[in-house]
């Protein structure tokens, strides 16, 4: 035995350790080297299958209890993160809850607010993974995870950091529930942003870039991302008074109340519509209204109390919205 209590028996089970370690690891790059090789042509089957060997193969080690006593967490996350960034893109349901085991894991290896923009480029691509899963996803187990994980996630980031990977994903989503989320999220990072690290200039653009909305747009697919942008800017004009005007919002002032009222134009025609619909158009079999009501063309196939339920939901919805804009032109007045 040594001087440090280190024995022979030490040195050969960290050099059994080790030859086992590489062994994993040249599969890994293997397999790596197998999928690279797979061109944007080639059988999705064929890459789910070595998406998940790469996955499985990720496991071997981290099962065994090997992986975190040879290589550092940072080795372990950079693996983790470059086979989640492959395997979110994959459509196979197995493949993507195993990329989900894999990235709880590099997600406890990660200290709050510990990457900054540095690893932008991973946290863009990894976030686009989970909301991808967060929307499309057949398995709601696996969308409330992936939506638990990406929360978690955004919290490693320092906040600059945050809000440049969500600015990236709100650009590119044209998914209205995602982006009403985005939003929320968003705004959420502001009231916390006491250091003022991002300009609070970004708060005027952003209250005209939320609330975009164009001609012929329906009022209620848009509904989720217009409510949660009205509720953004109501926020914000009563935070910051227009005596005040810190943020710059009120500057904004007559380009937002002109929106509002072509938002209101269509909510209002919108919840006519529904209650035309609820009053009479059931009892004639509601088919010429139910074609003319934006957003229900789904009901061609419910039965009539699931149809009925759809509109007053969409109604509810409406109402909500012709609310905070009402409220919204108030405060505009004062």
């Amino acid at each position: 035995m040594s001087s440090d209590g280190v024995t022979i028996d030490d040195i050969h089970e960290l050099e059994d350790l080790l030859i086992g370690l590489l062994d994993v690891l040249h599969k890994l790059v293997s397999v790596f080297e197998e999928l690279s090789d797979l061109s944007s042509k080639d059988n999705n089957n064929a890459k789910d299958k070595q998406c998940g060997k790469l996955v499985l193969l990720y496991l071997e080690l981290h099962n065994g209890k090997r992986f975190p006593k040879v290589l550092s967490p940072e080795v372990v996350r950079s693996v983790i993160q470059g086979i989640v960034g492959i395997t979110f893109e994959r459509n196979s349901n197995l493949i993507i809850k195993l990329s989900l085991n894999l990235h709880d894991i590099s997600l406890k290896l990660l200290k709050k607010e510990s990457l900054n923009n540095d690893e932008f480029e991973i946290g863009k691509d990894i976030s686009m993974g989970l909301t991808k899963v967060m929307v499309w996803c057949d398995q709601k187990d696996m969308r409330d995870a992936s939506k638990r994980q990406f929360d978690i996630l955004l919290t490693k980031f320092t906040l600059a950091t945050r809000y440049s990977i969500l600015k990236h994903l709100y650009d590119k989503s044209d998914h209205s529930s995602l982006r009403g989320y985005l939003i929320d999220v968003t705004n959420n990072i502001f009231k916390k942003d006491a250091e003022e690290t991002i300009p609070k200039s970004e708060i005027k653009r952003l209250s005209i870039h939320f609330l975009s909305f164009e001609q012929g747009e329906n009022v209620l697919q848009e509904s989720e991302r217009l409510n949660a942008s009205l509720n953004f800017i109501r926020f914000w004009m009563l935070r910051d008074p227009k005596r005040v005007n810190k943020t710059g919002i009120w500057d904004n002032l007559e380009e937002i109340t002109n929106k509002c009222k072509h938002i209101r134009n269509g909510v209002e025609v919108s919840i006519g519509e529904y209650h035309k619909f609820l009053q009479g158009g059931m009892k004639n079999g509601g088919v010429e209204l139910e074609l003319t009501i934006p957003g229900m063309e789904v009901l061609g196939n419910l039965q009539p109390d699931e149809k009925r339920m759809m509109v007053q939901r969409a109604c509810l919805t409406m109402e909500m919205m012709l609310s905070v804009i009402i409220r919204i032109l108030e405060i505009s007045d004062t």
